[in-house]
C-alpha cells in the first residue's frame, strides 16, 4: 500500500509539474518511508502540506514579476529541495521505527509545521503587492527575496504550523502542551528561516536587469554574485530551519 501511494503521489508531483524528475523520485522514496513505517496517522500532516503548498502555487501562476527573484526559476521543486524540507521528517520516521518513542511522532510535528509555516508565508506573502519589510532592518524590500516578511505571509504561516499541529491530534488523544510546542516550533524555524534568508543566504545581481534575487541565471545570462555566504542558499537555509526549529522542540518537550 505505502509503494502504490507513493507511485501516485510522485505521478501526480511530475504530471502537474509540482516537481521535477529528479523531486518526484526523491518524493517517491521519502512517501515510501513515511507511508511505510508510519501509517496513517504520520501520513496525514505531511499529505496535508504537499497538497495545499503545490494548491497555493498552482492557482498563483500569474505572478510573475515576483517569480523572478524567487530562488528558483518556475514552480516545480528539484531534490534538494524536497531533501532540505522533507529529510528530516523522514529520519524521524526511521529513528521512530527503531525505538517506538512517541516523542519522534512529535518532533516529526514539528518538522513538518515549520516547512508548512514556511511555505505558506512564502505563498501568501507573495500573493498580491503586500509591503514587505527585512526582518532585521524592518526597511521596506523586494517581495520574494528571503528575509523579507509581511503582515499577509506571517499570518499566513501562523495558520500553517496550527494546521499541521491539529493534523497530528486526528487520530490520537488531544494534548494542549504538545499543541502548542508544535506551534511553537513551527513559527520559531519559519522566523530563523528569514533571519538567515536575511542574513548569510547567498544572494545574486543580474547583469542585465540590476535584480537582486537568489538565481544563477536571469536574463538569459549568469548573475554576478552580490552578498552572502556562497555555499548558503535557499535549500541549506529550509535544511537549517527545520533542524533549529526541531531542536527547540525537542528541549521544550523535554523540560515540559
Amino acid at each position: 500500500m505505502a509503494l502504490l501511494l507513493a507511485s501516485i503521489l510522485a505521478f501526480i508531483s511530475y504530471r502537474f509539474k509540482f516537481l521535477t524528475p529528479g523531486g518526484s523520485f526523491a518524493q517517491f522514496i521519502l512517501a515510501i518511508i513515511i507511508f511505510g513505517i508510519g501509517g496513517l496517522i504520520w501520513s496525514i500532516p505531511i499529505l496535508l502540506f504537499f497538497f495545499s503548498a503545490s494548491f497555493f502555487s498552482v492557482i498563483k501562476t500569474a505572478r510573475t514579476a515576483i517569480n523572478e527573484r524567487i530562488n528558483k526559476p518556475g514552480t516545480a521543486r528539484n531534490q534538494n529541495q524536497v531533501i532540505a524540507n522533507g529529510g528530516i521528517a523522514g529520519l524521524l520516521v526511521v529513528l521512530y521505527y527503531f525505538s517506538s518513542d512517541d516523542l519522534f511522532f512529535l518532533l516529526y510535528l514539528s518538522a513538518v509545521s515549520i516547512v508548512c509555516s514556511d511555505t505558506w508565508s512564502t505563498e501568501f506573502g507573495t500573493w498580491k503587492k503586500w509591503p514587505t519589510y527585512n526582518i532585521l532592518n524592518f526597511r521596506k524590500m523586494d517581495q520574494g527575496l528571503s528575509g523579507g516578511v509581511s503582515f499577509a505571509g506571517t499570518l499566513a504561516g501562523l495558520a500553517g504550523a496550527i494546521i499541521i499541529a491539529l493534523s497530528g491530534f486526528i487520530l490520537i488523544r488531544f494534548n494542549l502542551n504538545d499543541f502548542v510546542i508544535i506551534i511553537i516550533s513551527g513559527i520559531f524555524g519559519n522566523i530563523i528561516d528569514s533571519i538567515l534568508g536575511s542574513s548569510i543566504q547567498v544572494k545574486y545581481k543580474c547583469r542585465v536587469c540590476g535584480f537582486i534575487l537568489e538565481s544563477g541565471f536571469h536574463c538569459n545570462t549568469t548573475t554576478e554574485y552580490f552578498k552572502g555566504i556562497r555555499l548558503i542558499n535557499n535549500d541549506a537555509v529550509n535544511f537549517i530551519s527545520v533542524l533549529t526549529g526541531v531542536s527547540l522542540g525537542l528541549l521544550l518537550f523535554l523540560i515540559i
